[in-house]
């Protein structure tokens, strides 16, 4: 998606003052598909807009965000192997899938947390 957004900005009809692109075509279509974006706004929001955020702070809002993206993960893993599948185990099987990653992302989740509090402050404008 994000290649996708960088070649919509590129195609462009070139009017006065501002061109009309793809790109924000593409931004949305991101959203509407990738489904990360309820994880992103609750991480941003439990973080707060102040550029100083703490550790704790940062480690448990990607927590959050993580845990909202794996709960819809789980659930679309669920619904395509009860009713795509037909499986008769898709909720054991949903749960062991879905979830087998996330000792790596709790582990990613340390150094997110770790790059924020130390990109916040000399960020231009606060994150959130």
């Amino acid at each position: 998606m994000a290649a996708l957004t960088a070649v919509g900005a590129q195609l462009r009809l070139p009017l006065p003052h501002v061109p009309i692109t793809l790109q924000a075509a593409f931004v949305c279509l991101a959203g509407l598909l990738l489904g990360f974006v309820a994880g992103a706004w609750l991480a941003g929001r439990l973080a707060g807009e102040d550029r100083r955020v703490t550790f704790r702070r940062a480690l448990a809002a990607t927590c959050a965000g993580m845990a909202a993206i794996y709960a819809a993960g789980v659930l679309g893993l669920y619904l395509n192997l009860r009713f795509v599948a037909a499986s008769p185990a898709a909720a054991d099987l949903a749960l062991k899938l879905g979830l087998a990653p996330l000792p790596k992302d709790l582990l990613v989740g340390l150094l997110v947390a770790w790059l924020a509090v130390r990109l916040r402050p000399v960020m231009g404008s606060p994150a959130g």
